[in-house]
Formats: structure tokens, sequence, C-alpha cells
């Protein structure tokens, strides 16, 4: 299976609920041009308290999103470990 950018899975869950970006943009106050240029990949990273609040208006999990965000997520944490 491939892997999808978060701005994707953000943007599918967002279709997926039946919200617009406006809706999106009412419920977090994150403008719909911010929203719009995270969902197509303009802008490669955001704020985690931005994801935190696009999280909780389309009901996701914060470790879904991680999941998306760094793919081999448990391969990174054992390094860190080892490390340590």
């Amino acid at each position: 299976m491939g892997s999808m950018r978060v701005g994707e899975l953000l943007k599918v869950a967002r279709e997926v609920s039946g919200k617009t970006v406006r809706d999106l943009e009412r419920d977090t106050g994150i403008s719909n041009a911010l929203l719009s240029q995270i969902e197509t990949g303009h802008i490669k990273s955001t704020s985690f308290v931005n994801v935190v609040k696009i999280a909780r208006a389309l009901n996701l999990k914060l470790d879904t999103i991680a999941a998306h965000a760094v793919p081999d997520l448990k391969q990174v944490l054992r390094k860190m470990r080892d490390k340590a």
C-alpha cells in the first residue's frame, strides 16, 4: 500500500466527513487558504497546534496522522532509543 501525505489524508478525511474547506475554516479558525495549501502539499509542514485543530474537527486520531507523517515511525523511535 502506498504512503499518503498528511495533506492528502486530511483532505480525504474532510471530504469523507462531508465538510468543505470553509466548514473546516469555521471549525478550526485556520484560514481556508492555509487549509488548501496544507491539503495540496504546497505547505509541507504546519504547526502541531494546527494539526491538532484539524484532527479534532475531523475526528481523526493523532496517531493516524503521525503514521502518515512518518511512515517508518517505529524505526525512527528505535534509532532514537538506541542512541540514548
